[in-house]
């Protein structure tokens, strides 16, 4: 596994575990869902571009998957 590789694995991770953190606290469900999103926009965003290879994708390609992800975040928002 490339070293790369392993740092975003580890961040993902990381990052999992602070979601679940999160769903458990006793902050309010607005800032827990604002919270859960924005680690799954990360979460999103590096397994794309690490895994995904979107990084070395032509430019459409990388704009397309930036907007599946602003649609995304922008129709869970207007549904909460």
């Amino acid at each position: 596994m490339h070293n790369q590789n392993l740092i975003t694995w580890i961040g993902l991770i990381s990052l999992t575990g602070t979601s679940y953190l999160f769903s458990e606290s006793q902050l309010s469900v607005s800032r827990v869902a604002l919270l859960l999103s924005a680690i799954t926009a990360i979460k999103f965003m590096a397994v794309g571009f690490q895994f995904m290879d979107v990084k070395h994708a032509h430019l459409l390609w990388k704009i397309g998957f930036a907007f599946l992800l602003l649609l995304y975040l922008s129709l869970l928002f207007i549904l909460h």
